[in-house]
């Protein structure tokens, strides 16, 4: 492999929002590309935390947890007064990848610690001009965000996952979102508002979305045919979750609720079904989960005076 290059919580909207998902949820109004038969999931490696869910929750700061699919058995992982965020998988997938500004300064670097939330070790050290976000497994390397506010730029890097051979993957200047492909050689990510794939091997970049709404947050199916995103439509200003192709073709629509802000879609380990982040009506975010086709809308988290951030579900 190549290496050079909040507002409050009005607990009455639950049930509106619950009518407008099952809404957007009708069948006659959601086909997937084609019907398209996802292959099988390749192996996990993440045995016993395969089927564990991932999030930050808070108000001012935020803490990881992490939680079984239905919602039960939460276990909080960190306590530092200082904010952690976008938690994932590590390569290893027994350990937690994650994003924290507890020993940098006003600074975000990268930190992986044991699943239990033990053994908190820091992988990257940004300038203080800088922020290091969004960390990913890419086979048995990390990928992440490098943000510098004095440039204003944000690009995609890679490095091993004791923190070493640190590499810049993409030019930038405005990059984000990584989203690693199941085999490893690809990551998908958002660069102008569209979603884009870099080839980790070549550094080759390819374009797959060309709409005039933003993109954001894309997520490859377990099997690697398909992506899901969050689309933001400048008119109404909602956000709605969607699937497409893996080379682009055949963007479906999976949500359609103009009053709820869907985002961060994640998928199964076994790619049936995929877990969101929602805002509706003044409320906090939640975490919900849904069928891969946009049916069987469950939330998973009950209403609570701060937000529900979606980490990672499958690797």
């Amino acid at each position: 492999m190549r290496r050079s290059v909040g507002l409050p919580c009005h607990r009455a909207a639950v049930l509106p929002w619950v009518f407008l998902l099952a809404a957007c949820a009708d069948a006659s109004r959601i086909t997937l590309p084609g019907r398209v038969e996802e292959p099988r999931a390749l192996p996990s490696k993440q045995g016993p935390t395969g089927g564990r869910i991932l999030y930050a929750a808070g108000t001012l700061t935020t803490d990881l947890f992490s939680m079984d699919a239905d919602g039960s058995d939460v276990v909080r992982l960190t306590t530092a007064a200082s904010s952690e965020s976008a938690p994932a998988w590590a390569p290893d997938g027994k350990r937690t990848l994650f994003a924290s500004d507890a020993d940098n300064g006003f600074s975000f670097a990268i930190y992986i610690m044991n699943a239990d939330g033990t053994g908190v070790t820091r992988l990257t050290t940004p300038p203080v001009s800088e922020d290091d976000t969004s960390p990913r497994a890419l086979g048995p390397y990390v990928v992440f965000v490098r943000q510098d506010f004095t440039a204003t730029t944000r690009a995609i890097w890679w490095m091993n996952d004791d923190g070493t051979d640190l590499t810049r993957l993409t030019s930038g200047p405005a990059d984000s979102d990584p989203a690693p492909s199941p085999n490893g050689k690809l990551v998908a990510f958002i660069r102008d508002g569209d979603v884009h794939v870099v080839d980790a091997v070549t550094g080759a970049v390819t374009r797959l979305t060309t709409t005039a709404d933003v993109e954001s947050s894309p997520a490859w199916s377990p099997g690697g045919k398909q992506i899901a995103f969050a689309q933001r439509n400048p008119g109404p200003s909602n956000q709605d979750l969607f699937v497409m192709n893996a080379d682009g073709t055949a963007i479906t629509q999976l949500t359609n609720t103009p009053s709820v802000d869907e985002r961060a879609p994640r998928w199964s380990p076994d790619g049936k079904r995929i877990a969101f982040s929602a805002t509706v009506l003044g409320e906090w975010m939640s975490i919900w989960i849904m069928d891969a086709d946009g049916t069987s809308l469950n939330r998973i988290t009950p209403p609570a005076e701060f937000n529900h951030y979606l980490g990672a579900w499958a690797r």
